[in-house]
């Protein structure tokens, strides 16, 4: 046997990358309001679309027309469209917050993006018309505008923990 001195050195072992930092706390809840309101959207967006694709067998309804008045046939194409660019919307949201929260740059800016257009959404909602104020509209409004607001001011501060490797 060996004496002990004579045996080959071990090699030292590797340096181990550092440790990635931790997703602030900040970036989880603004990623989880996108999941939230994406979803929200998408909903919307969906019922929207399938109105839309009934509307010709709705159009006719005494009920309808009685509420509305006779309705061009183009509005279920303008219902169908406007739904299918909620849900688009609400899939873009959704799929933005979940990425920013694997810390993927294109979703911030994808997140920033529909905060952006959300924002101007739940602005413009929540001016009451002429006719009078509903309170509870104008309540969710300034909700979905305060929501989109934060995830704008997170998702703006938090570059730097985006960009670090």
């Amino acid at each position: 046997m060996e004496p002990i001195s004579e045996q080959p050195a071990v090699p030292p072992s590797p340096a181990l990358p550092a440790p990635a930092p931790a997703r602030p706390s900040s970036v989880t809840v603004a990623g989880v309001f996108l999941i939230v309101l994406g979803a929200l959207i998408g909903l919307f967006g969906l019922i929207f679309a399938l109105v839309g694709v009934a509307f010709p067998a709705m159009r006719e309804s005494p009920d309808l027309v009685d509420q509305l008045g006779p309705l061009p046939e183009s509005f279920g194409t303008f219902i169908l469209a406007l739904g299918l660019v909620l849900l688009v919307w609400g899939v873009v949201e959704v799929l933005a917050g979940v990425f920013v929260m694997q810390r993927r740059g294109w979703a911030r800016i994808a997140g920033i993006v529909v905060g952006v257009l959300g924002a101007l959404a739940g602005l413009a909602s929540s001016v009451p018309p002429a006719t009078g104020a509903n309170v509870a509209v104008i309540v969710i409004s300034l909700l979905f505008l305060g929501a989109n607001v934060y995830v704008i001011w997170v998702l703006v501060r938090a570059g730097a923990w985006f960009s670090q490797p």
